[in-house]
């Protein structure tokens, strides 16, 4: 299982970054995987907190738990912190590896399998 530990405002967050999360993303914005992509990295002010929101609860709902976290505490995080610093990085890089391993890649037409 993949998830990532990260401290913010104090507070130890377990962010999971797994199918049934990104599964969970896609369903609350009914968005395919392409249209998350682009909207985050659009507009990363509106879309990074409610997906550090999204993930850590998927975290608290795999273990029956009601969130500790609503999504105003990560609107205020990256309003007093910004999005450029090394917690988002290491969430962003999180969401980003969960995406790319989990997007099917094309094989363009006439390709050669080794």
């Amino acid at each position: 299982m993949k998830h990532k530990l990260l401290i913010i405002k104090d507070q130890e967050i377990d962010f999971w970054f797994t199918n049934g999360f990104l599964g969970e993303a896609l369903e609350h914005f009914d968005f395919d995987i392409d249209t998350l992509v682009r909207s985050i990295v659009k507009n990363p002010f509106r879309y990074l907190p409610i997906m550090m929101h999204l993930s850590s609860k998927y975290g608290f709902d795999r273990v029956g738990k009601p969130s500790e976290y609503d999504l105003e505490f990560f609107i205020d995080y990256l309003d007093d912190e910004g999005v450029n610093t090394p917690i988002v990085e290491e969430f962003t890089q999180g969401l980003t590896d969960s995406i790319m391993k989990n997007v099917p890649k094309s094989e363009s037409k006439g390709a050669k399998k080794k």
